[in-house]
C-alpha cells in the first residue's frame, strides 16, 4: 500500500485489510481442509480421508431424495450424534427444489433454511462451501461428516509483517501475511461421501 494511504486512512484501512486477510484465510482453509488437501505436503481434507458410502447417484448431475436420505443413514450410530452435511450452495439449491413430500427438503414456513442460511435437512445442519466438488459426473458432491473426528492443528494463527523499505523508492509499503495449519481425518468411518454417476 502507499505511504500516503497508510497515513491518511490508517484505522479504516487496517480494518479493511484484516477483513480481506480473514476471508482469504477462510477460503484457503476451506480449500485444503474440506476437499482438496491430499495429506501429502499439505493438510488431509475431510473428503480425501472420508469413506465411500457405496451410494452412487442415478444421474451424473442430480441427487434424489432417496439417495440423500440413504447417505444420512449410512453414518454409524456411534458417530451420528454430531452429523453435518457439507456441499456447495448450488447442490443445496437442487436438493431444496426436490418435491413429492411436503417440507421433507424445503423448510416448513416457520422452519429454518433459506438462501442466506443453509439451515438443516432432516435435522442435520448443512454447511455450504464452493470448496466441495460440483454435482457433475463421478464427483463426490455431498458429504455427511462428524467433525469431532477431524483434527485441525494451527501453529500460531496469522502473522503479518510490514516492510517499509522493500518498495521504498516507489513510496510503497510491503505487507506480508502468512499462516500455517494442518488437518487430518481421525476416523474415516465418521465421514461419508456420495458419488455422482459417471
Amino acid at each position: 500500500l502507499s505511504e500516503e494511504l497508510e497515513a491518511d486512512a490508517k484505522a479504516n484501512f487496517q480494518n479493511y485489510l484484516a477483513s480481506v486477510w480473514g476471508r482469504t484465510q477462510a477460503a484457503a482453509e476451506n480449500y485444503y481442509l474440506v476437499a482438496s488437501g491430499t495429506g501429502t505436503g499439505m493438510p488431509q481434507s475431510i473428503l480425501a480421508g472420508a469413506t465411500s458410502s457405496g451410494i452412487t447417484s442415478a444421474s451424473a448431475t442430480a441427487i434424489t431424495a432417496t439417495e440423500l436420505l440413504s447417505l444420512l443413514y449410512k453414518m454409524p450410530d456411534q458417530y451420528s450424534d454430531n452429523m453435518k452435511l457439507v456441499m456447495r450452495r448450488a447442490t443445496l439449491g437442487s436438493l431444496r427444489a426436490l418435491t413429492g413430500k411436503p417440507f421433507s427438503f424445503i423448510p416448513a414456513p416457520a422452519g429454518e433454511g433459506n438462501a442466506m442460511n443453509p439451515g438443516s435437512i432432516h435435522g442435520v445442519p448443512v454447511f455450504c462451501t464452493d470448496a466441495m466438488p460440483a454435482m457433475t459426473a463421478t464427483n463426490k458432491a455431498v458429504m455427511v461428516v462428524n467433525p469431532d473426528f477431524y483434527v485441525i492443528a494451527e501453529r500460531e494463527g496469522m502473522t503479518v509483517q510490514r516492510n517499509p523499505w522493500l518498495y521504498q523508492a516507489s513510496g510503497q509499503i510491503g505487507l506480508f501475511a502468512k499462516f500455517r495449519l494442518g488437518g487430518a481425518v481421525l476416523q474415516a468411518e465418521a465421514h461419508y461421501y456420495l458419488t455422482q454417476h459417471s
